[in-house]
């Protein structure tokens, strides 16, 4: 990965640092600067090998949602549906002398704050800032809000964090206790240096998270009245709406017979009105799938279901690390197939990313076969497979891995989604209507919110056997 890439990861994953909240900022060393380079390697295209080293301490855990007792399937509650009023649960301003209340700051450089924009105001300069935590209902959205002014791009990012998780934790000594490496973020350029923007991003509390937060960052950006409010599947939708419509192409794409006749268990309980719970197992980019709001865009499209997703992903994780997930532990990754995936008894396991190394078909096999196995052993049934090939990234993937991995769905008796083809697709057509692909990307690897539309527009139109979303 070029520098530049790793630098933009950095800020992307909300790396953690030492937080000083004092009467004044005290920058960072040297020494831990360097030891936050050593990151570098973390995410990657297939080459997830990194021999990093790290302190052996970490914090304790206890057993998580994912070890907790689960109901009798079609009897699991319903975690994620509308709620009619929205709720404010964080009202924060800055205060000009510096002081930030609750507030942490990562320092990289150092931050001042611009006496001429008065009180509640806070210049960032690389580094970000991070909230006080906050509870929503697991799985249930918040909507973000925050004005910004400056010349910089602006970042905003949705946290989780769980003190006594025993998977998915941040995979460095440095992070905060209990972050989640499952965070979601999003980028703006600014249209103007001198004027104040709104900017507005819908992201959801995971679901294995005891409590949430939000992240701010920027170079030489001006913040200010951040408000962050539980949100509605309604609002989300109408969010959602307005990117596709106001600065999106449509998605021309339509699913033949042979993608829709795929993962039938799945798509029976969405028409009967029931649980879809779907774990999205692999790396960052299938994070970024995770969080493209597939599920409020479903659930408005099966008003009677509720869809649960699980954001089983680390940062360049393949499919042998997820199978080798004894010996890829924190701090290096922190990946437990069991509690992740089997033991919350998915409906639906889609695996994917582009971090799968050259070993790929043989890995992918054996990784659906021991959740098979095992969902078999634990519950006397096993969930539908989805198969999905490589999306954002560099744009490709190794020479033939898309038709391979058609093959392979085959062969297991999985569904596939031809992801690779159908995003490289959409950003040809959207370039004639000059949307630049990296209109769609926050840094050169990772969507932004546009992209993340993008994504959820397509697992939209594959649970919709075909059929065109009205919105």
């Amino acid at each position: 990965m070029h520098t530049t890439q790793k630098q933009k990861f950095f800020a992307i994953t909300g790396i953690a640092s030492l937080s000083l909240l004092a009467l004044g900022i005290i920058l960072f060393s040297e020494e831990i600067f360097n030891n936050l380079k050593s990151l570098e390697n973390l995410e990657g295209e297939a080459n997830h090998s990194s021999e990093m080293t790290f302190a052996e301490s970490k914090p304790a855990g206890l057993p998580d949602l994912a070890a907790l007792p689960s109901p009798e399937r079609g009897s699991r509650s319903v975690v994620n549906g509308d709620r009619s009023k929205a709720g404010t649960v964080l009202l924060q301003g800055f205060e000009p002398n510096g002081s930030i209340g609750e507030w942490e700051i990562k320092n990289w450089e150092m931050a001042s704050v611009d006496p001429t924009e008065g009180k509640n105001t806070f210049l960032a300069s690389a580094q970000y800032w991070q909230s006080a935590p906050f509870v929503v209902p697991l799985l249930h959205f918040f909507r973000i809000e925050v004005e910004t002014k400056g010349p910089g791009t602006v970042w905003v990012g949705g946290m989780g964090f769980n003190p006594s998780a025993s998977w998915g934790r941040y995979p460095h000594i440095l992070a905060t206790s209990g972050e989640l490496v499952a965070d979601d973020w999003t980028s703006w350029n600014s249209v103007s240096d001198n004027e104040w923007e709104k900017r507005v991003f819908f992201t959801r509390a995971l679901g294995h998270s005891t409590s949430s937060a939000v992240r701010l960052m920027g170079d030489g950006v001006l913040f200010r009245n951040l408000l962050v409010t539980t949100a509605s599947n309604d609002e989300v939708c109408e969010w959602a709406d307005a990117i596709y419509t106001q600065e999106m192409v449509e998605l021309g794409w339509v699913p033949s017979a042979s993608i829709t006749d795929t993962c039938p268990f799945a798509r029976e309980r969405l028409r009967a009105g029931q649980i879809l719970r779907v774990a999205l197992v692999g790396d960052s980019i299938m994070n970024d799938l995770a969080n493209s709001t597939c599920d409020a865009l479903l659930r408005r499209r099966f008003p009677k279901s509720s869809i649960e997703i699980i954001n089983a992903v680390g940062g360049g994780t393949g499919a042998d690390d997820w199978l080798n997930d004894a010996e890829t532990t924190w701090p290096r990754h922190d990946l437990d197939l069991n509690a992740a995936v089997i033991r919350t008894l998915p409906d639906l396991v889609i695996i994917g990313g582009i971090s799968n190394g050259k070993s790929w078909r043989s890995d992918i096999a054996q990784l659906v076969s021991r959740i098979r196995d095992e969902s078999y052993s634990l519950r006397g049934s096993s969930p539908d497979f989805l198969l999905v090939s490589g999306a954002f990234g560099s744009g490709k993937d190794s020479l033939d891995y898309e038709l391979g991995l058609s093959d392979l769905a085959s062969e297991m008796g999985c569904g596939f989604l031809p992801l690779r083809s159908i995003t490289e697709s959409y950003f040809e057509s959207a370039a004639k209507s000059h949307y630049p692909k990296s209109h769609f990307y926050r840094d050169d690897i990772h969507a932004n919110h546009r992209g993340k539309q993008l994504l959820g527009r397509i697992l939209l139109t594959f649970f919709s056997e075909g059929e065109r979303d009205s919105h």
